[in-house]
């Protein structure tokens, strides 16, 4: 066995027992953290947890560059990918709170008759013709709102199966290089020219969407979305570590991107990839390349740029986790509060359906009506959808231990958060590690058992009570 790497350890306010868990217990956190990085299944992780306002573990590994083993430091920026959309799910009910729009708004109010239902095409199932490209639709019957965009209940795909295997849409994306438009606002009226996958609110399916909600914040605060972030989020809660552009002295700061030896390229990869699960590949280059036009960390100003809504934050851990204790809280952060505690409810309960039962909806009971696979962040049996993030409604159907209610959602970096208010436990994990196989790695999974593992307090009936600030 390869010796383990070191472990750095950042800054805490209170120690494992202060709050009701293990010391001894946390200790096979960190060993499984430095055995990801001694095996070369992951290039670097950091770790921060909190129980009760307190943080009681912050721990990283590994390395910012395998080749020459610089070490991953406690201000490294990662590339947050998808998790910058639970941020603009809040800037958009900041918007609501302030009267400059309802939930169920007509997307097209905002960006243009384009988006009206009479000039939107939904394909037609099974009508794609593989030889000739033809493809039939039927007419748009809804209206997409904005609580379809924040549900992803839209009809907007994602293209991450390119050569259309199970989704046409996808495919259709590609061949439209709606990934290489440097402009949000053309970028926003190309979605319009290709068919939805499905009549909007239908379905669940993982989109566009949060991009096209960046959009609207751009469009009603007159502001790019860098800036509104700046202003009314970042600045508030001390996050001054986080943002869509990066001036140069900061980029030396980003862990540099990697995939496993074997692994088969692309988000559809689950289950497809070969060989054990060691081994890493630099892939920084090509990743950088891949997402120019509309990631613009790299760019050589902030200006005029494509700040993606859906995924082109960067950050450290230690503000993502101030943003994800600010969301435990109910929407405060010491002091100073970015949202209601009403609006935080809103944004991490169902919001998918109901059965005629009244049972709510997960995420696979919204999508079965679609025969096909796709990538998400979270989305395990039991598992709901709020307003940008996973919600879990049972606790029983998942295969790791979870409490019902927690509020969750990753990145294609293999970034992760979660928030579980029976708990009152917030977990922020960060490495940057692409194609994730999740036979071959359920870090989730893994990452959830070991630290639920260390909580001791309270009985079988569960943790002692407290007054829930959700």
């Amino acid at each position: 066995m390869a010796p383990l790497t070191p472990v750095h350890r950042g800054a805490v306010t209170g120690s494992p027992e202060d709050v009701g868990m293990s010391t001894a217990a946390l200790g096979r956190l960190e060993q499984f953290q430095q055995e990801m990085i001694s095996e070369e299944r992951l290039p670097c992780s950091h770790i921060i947890i909190s129980r009760h306002g307190k943080t009681i573990y912050n721990r990283r590994t590994g390395w910012r560059d395998l080749a020459t083993k610089a070490p991953l430091e406690e201000d490294d920026m990662f590339r947050l990918y998808s998790m910058t959309k639970p941020i603009v799910s809040v800037a958009i009910l900041q918007l609501v709170e302030q009267g400059k729009l309802l939930l169920s708004d007509p997307v097209w109010k905002f960006l243009g008759p384009k988006w009206k239902k009479k000039n939107l095409r939904v394909l037609v199932p099974g009508s794609f013709k593989t030889g000739t490209g033809a493809f039939e639709t039927v007419a748009c019957t809804a209206t997409i709102t904005v609580k379809m965009l924040l549900t992803h209940t839209s009809g907007l795909s994602y293209g991450f199966d390119h050569k259309g295997i199970m989704n046409k849409v996808d495919l259709l994306y590609r061949r439209a290089r709606i990934g290489e438009i440097d402009s949000l606002t053309d970028f926003c009226d190309a979605l319009t020219t290709m068919p939805l996958l499905f009549q909007p609110g239908a379905c669940w399916w993982y989109g566009y969407n949060h991009d096209v909600l960046g959009a609207i914040v751009e469009t009603l605060t007159g502001e790019t979305l860098e800036s509104y972030f700046q202003r009314h989020i970042f600045a508030p809660i001390s996050m001054t570590e986080t943002s869509f552009w990066l001036p140069p002295h900061k980029r030396t700061r980003v862990p540099k991107v990697y995939m496993r030896a074997g692994q088969i390229p692309g988000m559809m990869s689950l289950g497809a990839s070969t060989g054990d699960d060691r081994g890493l590949v630099d892939v920084s280059v090509a990743t950088q390349n891949a997402e120019a036009a509309q990631i613009s960390l790299w760019a050589a100003t902030p200006d005029d740029q494509f700040f993606s809504g859906g995924g082109g934050l960067a950050g450290t851990v230690g503000d993502y986790h101030r943003f994800a204790q600010c969301m435990l809280n109910g929407g405060e952060l010491d002091g100073a509060r970015i949202l209601s505690r009403k609006s935080v409810q809103t944004m991490v309960s169902n919001q998918i359906g109901r059965t005629p039962h009244g049972e709510p909806v997960d995420m696979r009971a919204k999508s079965i009506d679609l025969p096909l696979d796709s990538y998400t962040e979270v989305g395990e049996a039991g598992t709901g959808f709020g307003l940008g993030c996973a919600v879990v409604l049972r606790d029983d159907l998942g295969n790791y231990m979870t409490s019902e209610g927690s509020f969750s959602w990753g990145g294609a970096g293999s970034t992760l958060f979660w928030c579980d208010p029976v708990e009152d436990l917030v977990v922020c994990f960060a490495t940057q590690f692409r194609f994730r196989d999740d036979f071959k790695m359920p870090l989730r999974a893994l990452l959830s058992n070991l630290i639920y593992g260390a909580l001791v307090d309270g009985d079988a009936r569960g943790p002692p009570p407290r007054a829930s600030k959700l």
